[in-house]
């Protein structure tokens, strides 16, 4: 594993920068390394996990996917340990949206390197009074006749997928509703209201699909 020193968060920044965003947008970084300057001091106090949440939240607000290229950066160049790289994943889940940057298979290799089930501190002491075998639902904007690669997102609460699939309700969409066991589940988050269940759509069984208006 590389300590994640100074310099390492630095050259992380700047591969963000060059993969993520335009050439010409040189203010835009500008203002973006003076907040990462404010929100990473030389503070050898601070832990590894605390660096690479502050630099998690530097891109909260970026446009495009600079949040999801930092995690990949820190995954594929085995900066972290498994413990700390599932904490990042967790904090940049919950902020943002990975897997629109991730491809299926993408998404496979980054459950391969954390520690699953994963929880936020939300949910933390939620997961173990979960029944064993769970009905989750998932929200749809189309009809798809592939259920088995449907997405990774599910929730507890049919409304929440009813509210995600249909835009707040302003359009029609699809919940694809089916069952899973417990022990089967990648993770469970809950600091969004949303009682998200993080689970293969391959795993769940007995689905319907059902549309809604």
């Amino acid at each position: 594993m590389i300590p994640l020193d100074n310099m390492t968060l630095t050259s992380t920044f700047n591969k963000c920068f060059e993969e993520c965003l335009d050439n010409d947008r040189q203010q835009k970084r500008a203002d973006m390394e003076k907040k990462f300057t404010d929100k990473i001091p030389n503070d050898h106090n601070l832990s590894d996990l605390e660096k690479i949440i502050k630099m998690a939240y530097v891109f909260k607000k970026d446009k495009g996917y600079a949040r999801e290229m930092f995690f990949n950066i820190c995954m594929n160049e085995d900066y972290l340990s498994r413990e700390l790289l599932t904490k990042l994943y967790v904090s940049v889940h919950t902020m943002a949206n990975p897997f629109r940057f991730f491809t299926s298979d993408g998404m496979a290799e980054v459950f391969s390197k954390i520690n699953m089930p994963f929880t936020c501190f939300e949910s933390l002491d939620k997961l173990d009074k979960l029944p064993d075998r769970l009905e989750i639902f998932r929200g749809l904007r189309e009809d798809t006749i592939d259920l088995d690669n449907c997405g990774f997102c599910w929730s507890l609460n049919e409304a929440t997928a009813t509210r995600f699939a249909t835009a707040e309700h302003t359009i029609a969409g699809y919940v694809v509703s089916g069952w899973v066991t417990k022990s089967d589940i990648y993770g469970y988050v809950t600091s969004r209201d949303e009682d998200e269940i993080i689970i293969t759509a391959k795993l769940v069984k007995d689905k319907i699909v059902k549309p809604v208006l």
